[in-house]
């Protein structure tokens, strides 16, 4: 009894491990290219910071971008750390 609960507990965290390796890369992916977007941005389109706002915006936005990576990569690592 306590040996098939343990297979099923063993199982089910297999399975969530699968997901967040899937949503973990997904998020990185994701993250990764909105950086690559608006740096693009920043290089060869300067008239996109001409005025203030634009300019807050677009920090705001890589600023973002650069936390969601950070925040995604910390718990790929917290997951992967307590499933093992």
């Amino acid at each position: 009894m306590i040996r098939r609960r343990h297979q099923v507990l063993s199982h089910a965290v297999s399975k969530v491990d699968e997901f967040m390796k899937l949503v973990n890369v997904a998020g990185f992916l994701c993250h990764i290219s909105n950086i690559i977007v608006v740096l693009y941005s920043l290089v060869f389109f300067p008239e996109s910071t001409e005025t203030p706002t634009s300019a807050c915006i677009n920090v705001a936005v890589l600023a973002a971008n650069v936390n969601g990576l950070m925040f995604t990569a910390s718990a790929g690592v917290v997951v992967n750390h307590m499933v093992r």
